[in-house]
């Protein structure tokens, strides 16, 4: 069995596995694995074993994020009007 990942093993790494940047993130590790399957943050995978950039990830993220919180405004404004 391994091992969990401490958030002192993954600080400063470029790349981790998911279990280690949902540690980071403090996000679950069945969000890490629906926003990978979804798209959302990038990955690559050699062989069997994901690993993400962390970089890469957080800037899609926090794009993510603005689209989200753009939708969300522009579907509670209409709501507004209605």
């Amino acid at each position: 069995m391994k091992a969990k990942p401490a958030l002192k093993d993954v600080l400063g790494r470029q790349h981790l596995r998911p279990d280690e940047y949902s540690l980071l993130i403090g996000a679950s590790k069945r969000t890490i694995r629906s926003w990978l399957a979804d798209g959302i943050i990038p990955h690559i995978k050699i062989k069997r074993v994901v690993l993400i950039d962390v970089e890469k990830a957080t800037a899609a993220l926090e794009k993510f994020n603005r689209i989200e919180k753009s939708t969300a405004r522009k579907s509670k404004a209409a709501e507004v009007e209605s």
